[in-house]
């Protein structure tokens, strides 16, 4: 049965994404819903790019006038966007930047390398933010038994890391933008940091009191419409940010990603933090570095659904941005689930949450399980 599923599946013309995927939708043309909404976003962005690069100038200005200890705070992983972030914010624009980084024990030894010479080379102050080990591990191994996903916790790590430090700071910088989040926009697999999903997760388990500090000190409204509320309508309805930041830069938090405000080709990134912040990376790998778990997510994916591999949305993406053709990218896929590659932290990650692989393997099948933690969502409603 599954076989022939495989043979009936159908694919995006344009980007590959096969529609085993719920959310692909393919158009009368063959094209899925995901291309046509970045096209809207590349649309956008050639139309506003020149008031989106005044409209940055305009909030650092702003952000000056405040005369706070810190002008800007900026989570950083060690990867090249975040990295790129205080470069931009520290050197170019000459700000005062406090630097944060969630922990999870699972950092690149080059991630922490970077941390390091960055926000030296940044003259920038930094945080570690980390939860007791044996904690995560165990939220871990509950995540991926009740949602069938587990980033979640780290994502939830993130945003208390940001709540916990971000006191009297008026301007938070992500290196985060609606063009180049390919998962986001994927709803049956994307796992948020939100409190309300962490929570509901956690409900009333043995872990609700070990993990309390993941979901305290809750944050003021104004915090939360600048964060959530504007990135529902940043995606959607495509507002322009500036409306929705003028009076919180002087009055409570503003909330930016950095490519809403900039176009910068990935190389020439690269060449810059390279020259500048003391970056490297450790091996061929530049994206997503800085986790040794990252491909556990893609691998949790994967195994979702059929047609699907660890680097099927990435390549997705760099065939939309024309990084690579079309033809590269389905030769890829085929050699891929051919021979499926298997994280080689898998067997290491299980055991140390305590975790047999029959359990693993049956815990991450069922994608729906995730939708019950997180704020009704219309798009999921489509997929049930």
């Amino acid at each position: 049965m599954q076989d022939k599923e495989k043979e009936n599946t159908k694919r995006c013309k344009r980007c590959t994404l096969p529609d085993c995927l719920p959310s692909v939708n393919l158009d009368d043309n063959g094209i899925c819903e995901h291309c046509k909404n970045y096209d809207l976003l590349v649309e956008k962005w050639e139309k506003t790019k020149v008031q989106k690069q005044k409209e940055l100038v305009d909030i650092v200005d702003r952000i000056k006038r405040t005369n706070q200890k810190y002008d800007c705070l900026i989570p950083l992983s060690g990867g090249k966007d975040s990295t790129y972030s205080l470069y931009l914010f520290a050197k170019v624009y000459n700000l005062k930047c406090l630097c944060v980084t969630f922990d999870n024990g699972f950092l690149s030894e080059q991630a922490k390398k970077n941390i390091k010479s960055g926000a030296a080379a940044a003259n920038a102050d930094h945080i570690f933010f980390s939860i007791n080990r044996n904690v995560l591990l165990r939220l871990y191994k509950l995540a991926l038994q009740e949602s069938s996903q587990f980033c979640s916790i780290c994502m939830r790590g993130i945003e208390q890391c940001v709540e916990a430090n971000r006191s009297n700071i008026p301007l938070i910088v992500t290196g985060n933008g609606a063009r180049v989040d390919y998962l986001t926009f994927i709803p049956e697999l994307f796992q948020s940091g939100d409190n309300n999903y962490f929570t509901k997760m956690i409900g009333e388990s043995y872990l609700k009191k070990d993990a309390k500090i993941l979901f305290e000190n809750k944050r003021s409204l104004p915090y939360r419409c600048t964060r959530e509320i504007y990135h529902f309508v940043k995606r959607i309805f495509m507002i322009p940010q500036k409306k929705l930041l003028k009076k919180t830069i002087t009055s409570d938090i503003g909330y930016i990603d950095l490519y809403n405000y900039i176009d910068l080709p990935q190389n020439r990134m690269i060449e810059i933090i390279e020259r500048e912040m003391g970056w490297s990376s450790s091996d061929e790998e530049i994206e997503h570095m800085d986790c040794l778990l990252h491909e556990m997510q893609h691998y949790v994916n994967a195994l979702k659904f059929d047609e699907i591999t660890l680097h099927t949305f990435h390549r997705s993406y760099l065939v939309r941005t024309g990084e690579i053709t079309k033809e590269d990218a389905l030769r890829l896929e085929s050699e891929e689930l051919k021979s499926p590659i298997q994280p080689k932290i898998l067997n290491s990650f299980l055991k140390e949450i305590e975790m047999t692989k029959d359990d693993f393997l049956s815990s991450v099948k069922d994608w729906k399980k995730i939708d019950k933690f997180r704020s009704r969502d219309k798009r999921m409603d489509k997929l049930q």
